[in-house]
C-alpha cells in the first residue's frame, strides 16, 4: 500500500471528527497533520444557537498531530486573522511537502486560500463537504453567484469524497463526473456510544431521572430552534396524550435554544411535567446515556444537510423518526424497517408516525435494525474510503 503525507484542514476541532483523526493517525501508510484555523472549541465558548456556553467533555486534540493558525485568546481583528491564516497556510503547505490536503468545504475563506496555495505548490486536493442535493437555500442572483463560485472552486479539486447519497448527488448536479467521486461516510464513534450503552444500568438510570422503567421513551436532542421543529414535536406529543392511547410514552428534550421558554410554557400549560422532561444541554458522555434509554429518536428538521445525532442515536438501538429534509435519513433510515420518514413536517404527520412506531411495540424491532444498520456505517469504512480516495488522486511522489 502506498504511503501518503496528508494535511487535514478544518476550521476548528470538532467532537465528531476527533476520534476519526486519531484513527487516521494510527494508519501506518498515512502521515497526518491537522491544520485548524482557530482553537475556540477546545475551551469554553458561547454557541449562538444554543444561547449558552459549551465546554466539551472529551479531549478534542489528543492522539494526533495538529497546529492552530489563530487563537480565540487573542483580540485580533478579522483582517489580522485573515493574514495570520494566509501566512500559516503558506508556511505549512510550502514546508511540509504534503502529497495531498483534505478540505472540509467552502464555508470559510481559509478553504479557498488553501486550495489556491495547494495548486501553486502542486499539492493534490481532496474535498469533503456536507452539501446536499435535497437542500437549496439559494435563489436568484445569490444562486447564480454560488454556482459560478463553486464551479470555479471545483476546478481546483482533484477528487471528491461524498459523505452520503445526497452529497454525491450534489456533486453530480454541479457537473463533477462519477469517476472523480469517492466515499468517506459521515460517521460517528460507534464504539464510544455502544460501550457506554453496554456499561449502563438502564433501569437504574431511568429511576435516577424519575422515570418508570416500563414506559417507552421518545427522545429529541439538538438545538431548540425553529428550523429543528422541536415545537411541532411537543404539539405532536400533546396530541398523543389527549388521545388517551394504551401506551404512555415519555418525551425527553435535550438541548438549549431560542424556543426553550416556549417549550417549558407548553409543558406547564398542559400539565405534562410528569411526561415531558427537559434537561438542557448535555455533553457527550451524558448524551450517550440518554440514547441508551431511548426507544424512538426524533429529528424532523428542515434544511438538515446530514444530522449526526441520528448516527449517535442508532448506536443506542433506537427507532428513528426523520423528515425528508434530513440528509442522513436517505442512507440510514429505512421507512417502516428501522423507523419512519415523513414528507410533510407538521404535528399530524409526526403524531401519526409516533403512533405507528409505538403500536404493538414496533419500535423494538426497529431499534434492533437501527443498530444493525449503523454497524455498517462506521470509521472503518471511512478509513477504507479515505485510502481509496488517496489512491485515486494519482499522486506523484516528489
Amino acid at each position: 500500500m502506498d504511503s501518503y503525507k496528508l494535511a487535514w484542514i478544518s476550521t476548528h476541532p470538532v467532537q465528531y471528527q476527533t476520534p476519526l483523526l486519531r484513527l487516521i493517525s494510527q494508519q501506518k501508510n498515512i502521515n497526518l497533520t491537522t491544520i485548524f484555523f482557530n482553537d475556540f472549541s477546545i475551551r469554553e465558548y458561547i454557541d449562538p444557537e444554543f444561547g449558552n456556553s459549551i465546554k466539551w467533555d472529551i479531549p478534542l486534540t489528543d492522539g494526533y498531530n495538529f497546529t492552530f493558525l489563530t487563537s480565540s485568546l487573542s483580540n485580533n481583528s478579522e483582517l489580522i486573522k485573515f493574514f495570520l491564516i494566509l501566512k500559516g497556510l503558506l508556511i505549512q503547505l510550502s514546508s511540509n511537502k504534503f502529497d495531498i490536503i483534505l478540505i472540509q468545504g467552502w464555508n470559510h475563506y481559509g478553504y479557498f486560500l488553501a486550495a489556491i496555495i495547494a495548486k501553486f505548490f502542486g499539492i493534490k486536493l481532496l474535498l469533503r463537504s456536507e452539501a446536499s442535493s435535497h437542500i437549496n437555500n439559494s435563489k436568484g442572483l445569490r444562486k447564480i453567484f454560488k454556482n459560478v463560485f463553486l464551479k470555479k472552486y471545483f476546478t481546483y479539486i482533484d477528487y471528491f469524497a461524498s459523505i452520503g447519497s445526497k452529497n454525491y448527488e450534489f456533486y453530480i448536479q454541479m457537473g463533477v463526473t462519477d469517476s472523480k467521486i469517492g466515499k468517506i461516510p459521515y460517521a460517528v464513534d460507534n464504539d464510544f456510544f455502544q460501550s457506554i450503552a453496554a456499561d449502563l444500568d438502564i433501569n437504574l438510570f431511568k429511576k435516577s431521572l424519575g422515570l418508570s422503567i416500563n414506559r417507552p421513551i421518545i427522545l429529541y436532542a439538538g438545538k431548540l430552534t425553529k428550523r429543528k421543529k422541536s415545537l411541532d414535536l411537543i404539539d405532536a406529543f400533546i396530541s398523543l396524550t389527549i388521545k388517551n392511547l394504551d401506551f404512555k410514552p415519555y418525551l425527553i428534550i435535550i438541548g438549549e435554544g431560542e424556543l426553550k421558554e416556549n417549550i417549558n410554557s407548553k409543558i406547564a400549560d398542559y400539565n405534562l411535567n410528569h411526561s415531558i422532561f427537559s434537561f438542557g444541554f448535555c455533553n457527550q458522555y451524558e448524551l450517550a446515556k440518554f440514547y441508551a434509554i431511548a426507544d424512538i429518536f426524533v429529528l424532523t428538521s428542515i434544511n438538515e444537510t446530514w444530522g449526526l445525532t441520528v448516527n449517535e442515536a442508532m448506536n443506542g438501538k433506537t427507532a428513528i423518526l426523520v423528515s425528508n429534509q434530513v440528509g442522513s435519513g436517505y442512507d440510514l433510515v429505512k421507512n417502516g424497517i428501522n423507523g419512519c420518514v415523513i414528507n410533510e413536517i407538521n404535528t399530524k404527520t409526526i403524531s401519526q408516525s409516533l403512533v405507528y412506531m409505538l403500536e404493538n411495540d414496533r419500535y423494538l424491532s426497529m431499534g434492533a435494525k437501527s443498530l444493525e444498520i449503523i454497524n455498517t456505517w462506521n470509521f472503518s469504512q471511512d478509513i477504507i474510503g479515505l485510502n481509496d480516495c488517496l489512491a485515486n488522486c494519482n499522486i506523484t511522489k516528489k
